[in-house]
């Protein structure tokens, strides 16, 4: 029997008999995801979405990034925010609204289980708060899950160092530029601003000085 008390599969809940079609419309449930509901009564919060994400995706599917960090007591999701995940490459799967997935090479060892789904490992979703991030942001988030402990600089440096991934580079940069002494992530951001400012103004002055 469907269970009313979280996240739902409407189709379910109406095929069994537990709510009527105008039910599943009215005021006293609310729509989290594409047939996903839960009682109007519940708190919306990113671990709520998460939940309400498991019940539809493939099993081979991985919760990461922000999300990953979320649920493990860091808040980098806001409530609304995509669940943030990823499937291995063999996997097909279709988008959704409110689910952020992205098909990627995904070994067994990076994955633990997370109700019907996986959770990505502390280094797995340290791995993937850098790729396809910008700088500043990447930088942030690195830098809350290294103060609170939720990932290991040093493995993450050395799984850095012999991935091959789309935006490596740039994640290494990231890695690099991290300060788990950070206090904000307003602050992470405008610390790697300024690195890049300086950058830049390194670049502009070697060009002219060899112009002159």
């Amino acid at each position: 029997m469907t269970d009313l008390g979280g996240p739902f599969r409407g189709s379910e809940a109406v095929g069994g008999g537990v709510l009527t079609a105008a039910q599943l419309r009215g005021p006293g449930v609310r729509r989290l995801l594409q047939d996903i509901y839960v009682p109007a009564g519940i708190l919306d919060t990113h671990e709520l979405r998460c939940e309400a994400a498991a019940l539809v995706l493939h099993p081979e599917a991985v919760i990461t990034g922000r999300s990953a960090a979320t649920l493990g007591g860091v808040r980098l999701a806001r409530a609304r925010d995509p669940v943030e995940l990823v499937v291995p490459e063999s996997v097909r799967v279709f988008r959704r609204a409110g689910l952020d997935i992205r098909r990627t090479e995904l070994r067994a060892d990076e994955r633990q289980p997370w109700g019907r789904i996986g959770l990505a490992t502390p280094l797995r979703m340290g791995l993937d708060l850098l790729l396809d991030r910008s700088l500043p942001n990447a930088v942030a988030d690195l830098d809350a899950v290294l103060s609170a402990g939720l990932v290991d600089r040093v493995e993450l440096r050395r799984m850095l160092a012999v991935r091959h991934d789309r935006g490596i580079v740039a994640a290494r940069r990231a890695e690099e530029l991290a300060d788990p002494q950070a206090e904000s992530p307003p602050e992470s951001r405008m610390r790697v601003w300024l690195v890049l400012d300086r950058s830049e103004e390194r670049r502009v002055g070697k060009e002219c000085r060899s112009r002159w």
